[in-house]
């Protein structure tokens, strides 16, 4: 799995908290030291639409090391 797509679920099971919260706080913090940035959005729509527009704009964010963060599903 990309570490982005990595990050992102970690981050989800840490923001949901319950037992699995301390766990999955240590993976974001695993999976985030190949990231450069962390763009937060409001949804998976917003989500969607950024990776739309940089890919027609020829970016490859995970390979920049970018990770799209949805604050909702």
């Amino acid at each position: 799995m990309p570490e982005p797509d990595r990050f992102r679920a970690a981050v989800h099971l840490w923001a949901a908290g319950g037992p699995d919260a301390a766990t999955a706080a240590d993976a974001a913090r695993e999976s985030a030291a190949g990231l450069r940035a962390v763009v937060l959005v409001e949804g998976v729509s917003d989500q969607r639409a950024v990776e739309a527009l940089a890919e027609r704009r020829h970016r490859d964010l995970a390979g920049e090391g970018v990770c799209v963060v949805p604050l909702a599903d």
